[in-house]
């Protein structure tokens, strides 16, 4: 048994189209190789079809504590994730909870990573700090996002849900309620994960071109 031990948790609501389907194929191939150089281990856990999406979260959390992974990674079926090694780069964070860039699929494509504004509420990050690793304290998308079993087992049963007459998304709400237990959560900006929009896969050239400037941090 290796020392690193990812669950991977890919929520299926309907099905995958093929281009993220391609991505899953290179990355479990690439996980594949580095199982093989002894590097971490993965497992894969596929929820759906038709199954909302916060159950598979939570099942998955469970199957991660009673499987004794050491992670429990998240990759949603319309991300794609790239680069190969995304994996190993975000595994080398060795951060509570850790998350590459992505952006809304639609709008104003604004990124996932947030702030928290002066009531305490989480407000899109704007002005993120560009190819770089830096701490967030309102919390990450959930699209692809890596979470150290520890933070699962400090947390109750549901991990991930809906807060009823409040606008937080369920994995954000996660992130903040981890943070107020004195994990960390962090986004490394060097990796951009682009999501599946209409027509195309959206990422930060889409949000640049969107009337959004960012200044220098």
């Amino acid at each position: 048994m290796l020392e690193k031990r990812i669950l991977c948790s890919v929520p299926v609501y309907h099905a995958v189209e093929p281009l993220p389907f391609a991505h899953f194929l290179s990355l479990s191939q690439e996980s594949g190789r580095a199982e093989a150089a002894g590097k971490y281990e993965v497992r894969w856990l596929v929820g759906g079809p038709k199954v909302k999406t916060q159950n598979v979260r939570n099942t998955s959390c469970r199957v991660a504590l009673d499987g004794n992974a050491t992670h429990l990674a998240f990759i949603d079926d319309d991300m794609l994730p790239e680069p190969k090694d995304i994996l190993e780069r975000l595994l080398a964070h060795d951060k509570d909870i850790v998350a590459p860039l992505f952006f809304r699929s639609s709008g104003n494509f604004d990124p996932l990573v947030f702030d928290l504004d002066g009531s305490g509420e989480p407000v899109p990050m704007l002005n993120y700090p560009r190819n770089a690793l830096f701490q967030v304290n309102g919390g990450v998308g959930t699209g692809v996002m890596l979470i150290k079993s520890r933070v699962l087992k400090a947390m109750h049963d549901p991990w991930f849900y809906y807060l009823t007459n409040s606008a937080r998304s369920m994995d954000v709400h996660f992130c903040i309620r981890a943070i107020s237990m004195d994990f960390e959560v962090w986004c490394d900006s060097s990796i951009i994960v682009r999501q599946m929009g209409l027509p195309n896969p959206v990422g930060e050239a889409d949000f640049l071109t969107n009337g959004k400037v960012l200044t220098a941090r």
